[in-house]
């Protein structure tokens, strides 16, 4: 759980966690197949006016945020990522979306990213934009990445959105849910974050 007040807002917040956790999958020190869980990093938001504004977050401030992090760690600038984001929404036409789940389990490889005669579509997913559309069917094994912007109005609800990676035994799944400092029902979650999940274990 992560609860940013510090800075200026909540877009803020979601380019810097993105960027972290998108950076650190390219500089692992791992092969293909390590890597490829955490290549793809799957964000749902509780709604579609919230998804608009994060398409840009992925196009200017994370790429922007992800040269910082190079430079901090003196990275070589080879090694940054420019991702780029598709979409797994209402907003896409119902035929589109075998497509872009089909998309979804295209393996990460390093031999894939470095042929330039491949199409985009072609490619392993950077970022998946997602809303309420994935709660149900959607089951990737090699999916392990995920971020959750906001509280999700039920439990039932953040159990099964929450559920969509770490699907394989031998890939768990890592979730960041990123709270609006604004919202106080995001920052009683935060605030209990612990209790709360012990509940649903428990249960």
């Amino acid at each position: 759980g992560i609860l940013a007040p510090g800075h200026g807002s909540h877009q803020t917040t979601q380019a810097r966690v993105y960027a972290a956790l998108m950076q650190y999958a390219g500089i692992m020190d791992t092969d293909d197949a390590g890597r490829d869980p955490w290549w793809t990093l799957l964000c749902f938001f509780n709604s579609l006016r919230e998804l608009g504004g994060a398409s840009t977050l992925f196009i200017s401030d994370a790429r922007d945020y992800l040269r910082v992090i190079i430079d901090r760690h003196s990275l070589n600038y080879e090694r940054i990522r420019s991702p780029f984001a598709t979409e797994l929404t209402s907003r896409i036409r119902s035929d589109e979306i075998p497509k872009e789940l089909a998309r979804l389990e295209i393996p990460y490889s390093q031999e894939r990213l470095n042929d330039r005669n491949l199409s985009v579509g072609d490619r392993p997913v950077d970022v998946c934009l997602a809303s309420n559309i994935i709660e149900v069917g959607v089951d990737i094994p090699r999916l392990s990445l995920m971020a959750i912007v906001g509280q999700p109005k039920t439990t039932s609800q953040y159990i099964q959105v929450s559920s969509r990676v770490g699907r394989h035994r031998e890939k768990p799944g890592l979730v960041a849910v990123l709270y609006g400092q604004s919202k106080p029902r995001d920052r009683s979650h935060y605030e209990r974050f612990r209790n709360y999940h012990q509940r649903l274990y428990a249960q």
